[in-house]
């Protein structure tokens, strides 16, 4: 997502992790703590300020420091840490414990919106795109949109069906404009609209990839200038190519993932 020009927007388990592993890596003193922040930043090029934000590229370095019991000593000294600053006990291992913290943070995420939002996410997981949509869908107050495949009773959100829109797909990009102007047009407070689509690949599926890229850029300069929150959900597996993806990413100001369970902002 860097690449890209995103940055995480969490960073929950990026702390407890750097946290737990300066603790653990005090008991050796400063010269080896210093040797093993020093290796980590060489091999993987990231500024000072981020402290031990990849458990991966940690992991590794260990390997690379130390023979393997060591290795596994340590981060098992660190896992233990993390647990005693946690609020939940598990047997999980250190990235699974990371993920559940980034997953809880996320919820809490979406919950904060304030407007101008237009998110990416891509998603893999049915269930999980099911309770983002539930944790999203939280102001009953002012007026909130969802489109989907199949009908779905979310309390104070209006349900459109894609194969609504496509009884008549030349004009099917309109009308989808037409409801999101519509919806918004409803909303006397400051709290943003809400909208959803819950797999925009049904676009692609039904031969208008070409058109809906168009829509995706049209309301996202919409976006930026109505109070809306918006979340654009895909079927990761489903995008045609990653020629596809970029254009999507153009689109967008922020990128959402169920594995790992993390968001990114461009430009943060």
């Amino acid at each position: 997502m860097r690449d890209e020009g995103y940055e995480p927007c969490l960073n929950n388990a990026a702390v407890l992790f750097a946290e737990s592993s300066d603790s653990v890596f005090s008991k050796f003193g400063d010269k080896i703590k210093g040797d093993i922040i020093s290796y980590l930043r060489s091999i993987t090029r990231l500024p000072c300020k981020y402290r031990f934000p990849y458990y991966t590229l940690t992991k590794n370095t260990f390997s690379d420091l130390f023979n393997e019991e060591a290795s596994k000593i340590i981060i098992e000294s660190i896992r233990k840490e993390m647990l005693n600053r946690i609020d939940f006990d598990t047997n999980a291992g250190i990235e699974e414990i990371l993920d559940e913290i980034q997953k809880r943070e996320l919820g809490k995420y979406l919950k904060n919106f304030s407007g101008h939002e237009h998110v990416l996410f891509l998603w893999n997981n049915k269930n999980f795109r099911d309770k983002i949509m539930n944790d999203f869908f939280i102001h009953p107050d002012v007026p909130q949109g969802l489109i989907s495949s199949e009908k779905i009773q979310l309390p104070a959100v209006e349900n459109v069906l894609y194969s609504d829109l496509f009884s008549n797909k030349e004009t099917a990009t309109a009308q989808e404009f037409q409801i999101i102007a519509q919806i918004h047009q409803k909303n006397k407070l400051e709290i943003p609209t809400r909208l959803a689509g819950i797999d925009c690949t049904e676009w692609f599926k039904n031969g208008l990839s070409a058109e809906f890229l168009v829509l995706e850029k049209q309301i996202d300069q919409y976006f930026e200038k109505k109070n809306i929150s918006c979340i654009c959900g895909y079927n990761k597996n489903k995008i045609p190519d990653r020629k596809t993806l970029r254009k999507l990413l153009k689109c967008h100001n922020y990128v959402m993932l169920d594995s790992p369970h993390n968001i990114f902002k461009k430009g943060l």
